[in-house]
């Protein structure tokens, strides 16, 4: 279970490009899995008694160095794939709201961690992802 609960964020972000990528009204499939998912997910996982890995070990950083580079890299591919000239109007929308769904909801967590981060690096990337959901 500890495991699914760390995997959440990336499975949303790869239902943005899946829906894309399935077409049509399931561009949206971030978009409805998030509001139903979360709350069922919240529920059925509910708080963990004891703590992690102790603040400021590699295990514990790592997490949100994956998922700033992953939301940037779906961020830059979503511009893309919408900027050619197959992409419908409906898919285009779909897709750029659920990058949106995932950047507010996700994406700010993990920038929000490296950003109070005393070491300038980590403050650099969540400033970049920040402005990117900007």
């Amino acid at each position: 279970m500890r495991t699914l609960r760390f995997s959440i964020p990336f499975l949303f972000l790869a239902s943005a490009p899946l829906g894309f990528l399935l077409g049509g009204p399931w561009a949206f499939l971030t978009v409805a899995l998030a509001p139903v998912s979360l709350c069922s997910l919240d529920l059925a996982l509910g708080f963990e008694a004891e703590a992690g890995t102790p603040p400021g070990g590699l295990r514990y950083r790592a997490l949100p160095y994956l998922y700033i580079a992953a939301q940037i890299a779906v961020t830059v591919w979503a511009a893309f794939a919408i900027a050619r000239s197959g992409a419908g109007l409906i898919p285009a929308i779909g897709l750029t709201v659920s990058v949106g769904v995932t950047a507010g909801v996700f994406g700010i967590c993990a920038a929000h961690e490296m950003v109070h981060s005393p070491v300038r690096a980590e403050r650099g990337l969540g400033l970049v992802l920040l402005a990117s959901v900007g």
